[in-house]
């Protein structure tokens, strides 16, 4: 089965420059553009934060709107290990619980307990 990849992004609310430019460096070339999906901006009432059935209902239709997702550690600086280990985990959970293709970043530590 070969299906043409649309749109790669990710679900987080840190902007990372780097990894924008470096998947957008990756995709030039193909039709694929990247897109940041940020809950931060969807779900601003709680500050980001998807803690309710019906919030993990919008997220789900959020990242099914993606052809792959990319899970990387991005934006914590005080406690590292506890986000790429806890956040990364996360949203790779949440990425294939959609059926969505995931590429996790080499440092990331979520994928350990999954």
């Amino acid at each position: 089965i070969h299906e043409t990849v649309h749109r790669v992004g990710t679900h987080t609310v840190h902007h990372d420059e780097g990894l924008r430019e470096l998947v957008n460096k990756a995709l030039e070339g193909t039709e694929a553009s990247y897109l940041h999906l940020d809950p931060g901006s969807r779900f601003k009432y709680s500050e980001g934060r998807v803690s309710s059935p019906q919030q993990t209902d919008l997220l789900y239709s959020q990242l099914q709107s993606l052809d792959l997702g990319v899970c990387k550690q991005s934006g914590c600086v005080s406690e590292w290990w506890f986000c790429s280990r806890w956040k990364t985990g996360q949203r790779l959970v949440n990425m294939l619980s959609v059926g969505l293709p995931t590429v996790v970043w080499g440092d990331a530590q979520g994928h350990l307990d999954v």
